[in-house]
């Protein structure tokens, strides 16, 4: 796994920008359609790019202000986004990749209720089409 993470004010309010990716190996035999599929491989996964801001409450802070800053209500959005990069042979039933472009928009409410805090999120996820998927049937 390989991770870059930014934390930085945008607007005057807390955001980030982060990126993960990862490496990957499988090995593996499974019966389909009647015959036996075999697949040994390894590969980079599809990376993950994700920005991601607090729209009210939770201000960017600085080191000296977070020591004082108490939890009221927050409300934060986030856009996801997964580069279809990885390793991808449209004849092989499974692969690291997946061919396809995925959104996933996120919106989320925290609300700080003495001792606990409660949170609700909303998401969705929205896939392109692969139009190269598993073309040796």
């Amino acid at each position: 796994m390989l991770a870059y993470a930014h934390s930085f004010a945008a607007w005057g309010r807390s955001a980030k920008f982060d990126v993960i990716g990862g490496y990957s190996s499988l090995s593996g035999r499974a019966d389909v359609a009647g015959q036996t599929q075999t697949r040994d491989v390894s590969g980079w996964n599809d990376p993950r790019i994700r920005f991601s801001i607090n729209l009210h409450g939770a201000p960017a802070l600085t080191l000296r202000d977070i020591r004082s800053y108490r939890q009221d209500l927050i409300v934060g959005a986030s856009l996801t986004a997964w580069v279809p990069v990885g390793q991808y042979d449209d004849q092989r039933l499974v692969n690291l990749g997946t061919n396809r472009w995925s959104l996933k928009p996120e919106i989320g409410v925290s609300q700080a209720l003495g001792p606990w805090i409660v949170e609700l999120i909303g998401a969705a996820q929205f896939y392109e089409d692969n139009d190269d998927f598993f073309t040796n049937r």
